[in-house]
């Protein structure tokens, strides 16, 4: 950029350089002349190659042996402006602008410097001092209505602004500009008179009308507003700006029909960009909903629907409202559509992920996930859950390989590592891998030592496999210190020690964990107890408890019963 701003600087200022005059003493001299031209030029191609330092000694170079090169001191300023030295930076401007009081350039960049000196009046001057020197003085006049703003001189500014008007014609922006300042004075009646003046010149410019519709209504000039918007609307029925404003009016006068009406005829128009309508309808989800107001906001998104037909984002926030009201099966079924136009949209596979969970329908849960884990290889949540639905499925290998993946790309969230390890363990105890399980199970406790699920299962399955029996105690023992009532818990401790083949202590946790259950498994434990403890009789009654209760006991529970012995 900055090479072209050489190059562009060399075609139109460099011509005035060659007819600049020279100081007294060297006039003739060719010699030196052409010495001042070389270290001119050796300074543009420094500058050109991004070297402000090289550049501003040939500048100086060339000046003390030409101090009438305009060209060379308006370089020097720019250079100057950049390392924020105003002072010298304005002196060498001021020496280009009185060796060449007609160049644009040089009286441009000297307002420039007068502003950041704090000299706004002297920027004010120098801007005037250019118009009437060019065809189209708008540039220049708007520069001096900035001024005037910045430094709250707004009826001035008001006044630069009517001049531009006059030589270049009207426009929304100037006349945008002129009613803020009336508002900024104070002055709402002359902003008013300025919003009719603007319809009077630009009649067919509905942001004319607009502008002053809206100027009336903030202004608490409610029937004056109200008439101007039926006549844009007369004038512009297609235009879907009045028809908001109107819907707004007529909802502060609680006419809530009369302003659904107005709001149907606006989301109808192709001219109301699809943004502003989701944002509309995204404003019912910021709190909570009636019935009336989710009724009308999804009679919105069917106008959105037959309008906008082939954008994603109209089925997300039909979604996302049917969501709230927990029509959960409605909200999926638009979030699918909305998924068949954009696939790649990570908020909608978490929307489809909790509603599936919300539900509880693990089979959509793990066609959901699966996909998801492919899009999205990285985000631990997607491979998680489809783990957890795959295992819930009873599909243990691919629960494993989900889950895994899940353990690679969460090391950073440790809850979620705690969940992963625990189900590591219990798919891969399924699939009869004990190394990998206990693996896992011990990955977990070091996170959560007092993990009640992980304390259980582990020290369950070590009993059952008859290894490690005394880590198996330990954890049992602690899950009685942290669940004490939970029969659950009661039974693991019990028929861990049943399987060290201490009965009698076996007997206490097994009997209060009987109590508090209808489990035909602890029943069967506790008579497997009893029996080895002696009290066959007990015991086979407990046994024939369990029979009747079912769910999950032994296969040998008939034999034991009929053959009064156990296995």
């Amino acid at each position: 950029m900055k090479f072209r701003q050489a190059a562009i600087f060399i075609f139109l200022v460099l011509p005035g350089l060659l007819g600049a005059q020279v100081i007294e003493g060297i006039t003739g001299n060719a010699q030196l002349l052409r010495e001042a031209e070389a270290h001119f030029f050796d300074g543009l191609k420094a500058l050109m190659l991004e070297k402000p330092e090289e550049a501003s000694k040939s500048f100086e170079k060339s000046l003390d042996l030409n101090p009438a090169n305009a060209a060379a001191h308006y370089k020097l300023a720019e250079i100057q402006l950049g390392r924020n030295e105003i002072t010298d930076a304005r002196a060498h401007i001021n020496s280009a602008v009185k060796l060449e009081p007609v160049n644009r350039y040089y009286q441009e960049m000297l307002a420039d410097i007068q502003e950041l000196d704090n000299d706004w009046k002297g920027a004010i001057k120098t801007w005037r001092k250019m118009a009437g020197k060019s065809e189209d003085d708008s540039d220049i006049r708007l520069s001096v209505a900035r001024i005037c703003i910045d430094h709250k001189e707004y009826k001035e500014a008001i006044k630069e602004l009517e001049l531009c008007q006059k030589e270049s014609g009207p426009s929304n922006m100037l006349f945008e500009l002129r009613q803020n300042l009336y508002m900024k004075k104070g002055d709402v009646k002359g902003a008013i008179q300025d919003g009719e003046e603007w319809i009077k010149m630009l009649p067919e410019d509905p942001e004319a009308w607009f502008s002053l519709c809206r100027l009336l209504l903030a202004n608490k000039k409610i029937e004056e507003g109200k008439a101007r918007l039926f006549q844009m609307v007369e004038r512009f029925p297609n235009n879907p700006a009045a028809h908001l404003m109107l819907a707004d009016v007529y909802l502060q006068e609680n006419n809530i029909e009369k302003s659904r009406k107005e709001m149907r005829l606006a989301f109808a128009s192709p001219e109301l960009p699809i943004e502003s309508k989701i944002d509309i309808v995204a404003g019912y989800l910021s709190g909570p909903i009636s019935p009336e107001d989710s009724q009308d906001a999804l009679e919105l998104c069917d106008i959105l629907m037959s309008v906008h037909p082939g954008d994603a984002r109209v089925f997300i926030v039909r979604g996302d409202l049917l969501n709230q009201v927990n029509r959960h099966e409605e909200a999926r079924e638009m979030y699918l559509k909305a998924r068949a136009k954009d696939r790649n949209n990570f908020g909608l596979w978490e929307q489809l992920l909790l509603i599936d969970l919300n539900l509880n329908e693990i089979d959509s849960l793990v066609i959901h996930t699966s996909e998801a884990r492919t899009l999205f290889p990285n985000t631990p949540s997607f491979a998680f859950y489809n783990g957890m639905g795959l295992f819930t499925q009873k599909k243990y290998l691919e629960s494993v390989e989900a889950l895994e993946q899940a353990a690679r790309i969460s090391l950073e969230n440790k809850s979620m590592q705690l969940e992963i390890y625990t189900l590591l363990g219990d798919a891969y105890f399924n699939i009869k891998q004990l190394d990998k399980a206990f693996r896992n199970y011990d990955e977990a406790l070091l996170l959560d030592s007092s993990n009640g699920h992980v304390l259980n299962n582990y020290s369950y399955y070590l009993s059952l496999e008859k290894i490690n029996l005394n880590k198996a105690v330990a954890m049992s023992s602690k899950l009685m210190e942290l669940f004490p009532e939970d029969p659950t818990y009661l039974d693991t401790h019990g028929w861990v020690l049943f399987q060290c083949g201490r009965y009698e202590e076996a007997l206490v946790p097994l009997e209060k964990a009987s109590k508090a259950s209808g489990s035909g498994v602890i029943w069967e434990h506790y008579g497997d107890a009893l029996f080895k403890s002696g009290k066959t009789a007990e015991g086979e009654a407990a046994w024939k408890k369990a029979l009747e209760l079912g769910g999950g006991t032994s296969l040998d529970l008939p034999s034991k019963i009929s053959k009064h012995k156990i296995y």
